[in-house]
């Protein structure tokens, strides 16, 4: 015998699927809907969820960028649009951002994508981007100071620059004891933490003794 699906007064109720609130607002049959809505929840929802993140994603790093007044796409992995964001409340926006570097990467981000992040000033290489925040940063304090030997504790327009200096000083004296070293016949030495030749000569053009021994 079939279960009874009445109601307490006996009509029969909305077939309503587990969905969210507001898919269940959508999807009540029994109610008379803008063919529209429910075309758009259907695309967005079932048939392209991919291409709805996407758009979700550039939403909320427009507002990020807006309120946060960066003019680069730089967003901490571990950031999440707050409840007052309106449509972008809640959308995981970092690991947004990791997703579209990792894609790239991979060369599978499509060019029209490639090109509207750019647009918002993608940072698609934050390695890349620190080397060349803290260069930019080190050639504007060597041209009011005459030399680029900031001390440890020395911030310059908000750039922590004597550490970033420090660790540039000893990256390159790891570069050259492993260039000695392999020199001398050693193998299977790593290049990890050395500071490449050309970043070497970024800095000497800016300071010659920018390195002291």
């Amino acid at each position: 015998m079939p279960e009874d699906t009445g109601g307490e007064d006996g009509q029969e109720q909305d077939l309503v699927p587990t969905v969210g609130v507001a898919a269940a607002g959508v999807l009540r049959f029994s109610e008379e809907r803008d063919p529209t809505v429910l075309t758009q929840f259907v695309r967005l929802r079932v048939i392209d969820p991919e291409g709805a993140y996407w758009r979700r994603g550039i939403e909320a790093a427009t507002r990020w960028l807006r309120e946060t007044g960066s003019s680069e796409l730089r967003v901490p992995y571990t950031f999440v649009c707050p409840e007052d964001w309106d449509s972008s409340a809640g959308h995981p926006l970092g690991v947004w951002v990791a997703d579209q570097r990792r894609y790239y990467a991979a060369g599978t981000l499509d060019a029209k994508r490639v090109t509207a992040l750019e647009n918002l000033g993608m940072v698609w290489s934050v390695h890349t981007s620190a080397w060349d925040a803290g260069l930019a940063v080190a050639r504007d304090y060597a041209t009011v100071h005459g030399h680029c030997l900031p001390g440890a504790a020395v911030a310059w327009d908000g750039f922590p620059l004597g550490t970033w200096m420090m660790n540039m000083r000893a990256a390159a004296r790891k570069a050259s004891e492993n260039a000695a070293r392999r020199a001398n016949g050693e193998t299977d030495i790593s290049y990890a933490g050395e500071l490449s030749e050309a970043r070497m000569e970024a800095l000497s053009e800016i300071d010659p003794g920018w390195a002291p021994e």
